[in-house]
């Protein structure tokens, strides 16, 4: 299946207000009591502590992590591989993480003008009045957007121009779609072979304290490879399909009984053989693209 009609781009654009200010006087009486070039030193003063934005960036980190392992890597800055097949459960938990931003961003800017007058008295004389936004300034600082457009396609290309440069621009784009559908596999393989291999080193030493997650990290990955399995590699999704069932049988919290090591280590030895076993099939995969690139050149040469 074509690219363009497995997946989309998507663009997150997500911005925050820092309440970092620079404050010229101050980094000029630095500079001239250190008999410094005013050019070379700067005072950049927290105008409100980050405690008060705390929320926020917590939502805002969720948004942005949700984001990148939900997506795969394209080859442009600024946008990302959703497979239309996770169109809906992205965009149902996207909307559900904006609703939480953007209540986050109200409880703060309700609580604003109080938590100035808390912050005037902690900055004495490095409080200046101009220095802080209006309410209404603040809010525009803080947004959140996606953007969504089709994956390009070659034939698409309708510009006026000379056949040859044409034909340029879209063996140009050919190449980079294929790039972008090998890193996009290349993405899902390696964001597996690491959640397992975390979990392999960590069930190695006996007390070594984890969470949960060491485990349903596994799991997660294994369930979205369903969906973001754009080239639709049959051997990934059955080493997907297999290393779920394995998980179905594994007890978290045996896992920390020290009176039961031997099922930790025999759990570290099954999740390393999906490990080999995942390395493998990369490694086939590899190899069945390298044949036919090479066939391409052959044919085109």
């Amino acid at each position: 299946m074509a690219l363009q009609d497995s997946a989309m781009l998507v663009s997150l654009y997500l911005t925050q207000w820092s309440a970092r200010k620079l404050d010229r006087s101050t980094s000029h009486e630095v500079c001239d009591a250190k008999h410094a070039d005013h050019e070379l030193g700067r005072f950049n003063k927290q105008i409100i502590p980050k405690k008060y934005l705390h929320n926020i960036q917590q939502v805002a980190n969720r948004i942005r992590n949700y984001h990148y392992e939900n997506t795969l890597p394209w080859n442009h800055k600024g946008a990302d591989l959703l497979p239309s097949r996770h169109y809906l459960k992205y965009t149902q938990r996207m909307g559900e993480l904006e609703e939480k931003f953007d209540k986050a961003v109200t409880e703060f800017l309700t609580a604003y003008p109080t938590i100035i007058q808390q912050v005037q008295n902690n900055l004495n004389d490095l409080y200046d009045t101009s220095d802080y936004p209006t309410v209404d300034q603040i809010r525009n600082k803080f947004h959140m957007e996606i953007a969504m457009t089709p994956v390009p396609d070659a034939g698409d290309f309708r510009i006026d121009i000379n056949q040859k440069e044409l034909d340029k621009l879209k063996a140009k784009l050919k190449e980079q779609l294929k790039a972008a559908n090998i890193a996009a596999e290349q993405e899902l393989f390696s964001r597996l072979y690491t959640r397992l291999a975390k979990a392999v080193i960590t069930l190695r030493v006996p007390d070594k304290i984890f969470r949960n997650t060491l485990i349903l990290n596994i799991e997660d990955q294994c369930e979205k490879i369903k969906t973001m399995n754009l080239n639709d590699n049959k051997e990934l999704l059955s080493v997907a399909n297999n290393i779920l069932e394995h998980l179905k049988d594994i007890d978290i919290d045996a896992l920390r009984d020290k009176e039961q090591p031997l099922y930790r280590e025999s759990t570290a030895c099954l999740l390393e053989e999906a490990l080999q076993q995942v390395e493998q099939v990369y490694l086939g995969a590899n190899d069945d693209q390298q044949s036919n690139t090479g066939q391409e050149v052959n044919s085109s040469t």
